[in-house]
């Protein structure tokens, strides 16, 4: 089905969801990565307006009610959402409303993405920078051309340069001076 060929992603659950019953039908992602097992009538709304996280849920059922009595045709929104062992994931969620000809909206289709894994490694990328941005000794990061393209506040203390004024130069331009050693330090 045209439907369920929209922009998917190894990761994604299609769900399709009838208004009139409330039902939703789900792909194999939902066993494959968040480890549900449903049985046909199972997994209708309500069961999964109960696995959106507490914080979330109220936040999700406004956007969908909004789109579907405001005559929207889609929505985008992230959330949390409970796996089999009650884990929560990171999901976005994107959905487009069916409607009839006479503008009644009839079912919605949509994708739910896990994006887990991105926010794992994005809150440890938050770690690192807290830990370099604190970090008493001097840390330059440089591009493939060996530009600076940030410095810690050690460096800052250490040198008396801020970001602002290294950035885009070569480290040696600005921590070798007349005194510099030249047969020890290498490009």
């Amino acid at each position: 089905r045209r439907e369920r060929q929209m922009c998917i992603r190894e990761s994604d659950i299609i769900l399709e969801w009838e208004f009139d019953s409330d039902n939703i039908d789900w792909s194999h992602g939902l066993k494959e990565f968040l480890g549900y097992e449903l049985q046909p009538g199972e997994g209708h709304f309500d069961w999964w307006k109960e696995k959106i996280h507490v914080e979330d849920r109220e936040r999700v059922l406004r956007i969908i009610n909004e789109t579907i009595l405001n005559n929207g045709s889609s929505w985008n929104f992230e959330y949390k959402f409970a796996d089999s062992d009650n884990k929560f994931h990171h999901i976005i969620e994107r959905g487009f409303v069916h409607r009839d000809k006479s503008g009644k909206p009839v079912k919605a289709i949509g994708t739910m993405q896990d994006t887990e894994p991105i926010y794992e490694k994005q809150q440890e990328i938050e770690q690192l920078y807290y830990i370099l941005s604190k970090a008493e000794a001097s840390v330059i990061i440089t591009d493939e051309k060996k530009q600076i393209t940030w410095v810690n506040d050690g460096f800052t203390k250490m040198t008396g340069y801020t970001l602002k004024e290294v950035v885009g130069k070569k480290p040696g331009s600005i921590l070798q001076g007349a005194d510099t050693d030249h047969d020890t330090v290498s490009d």
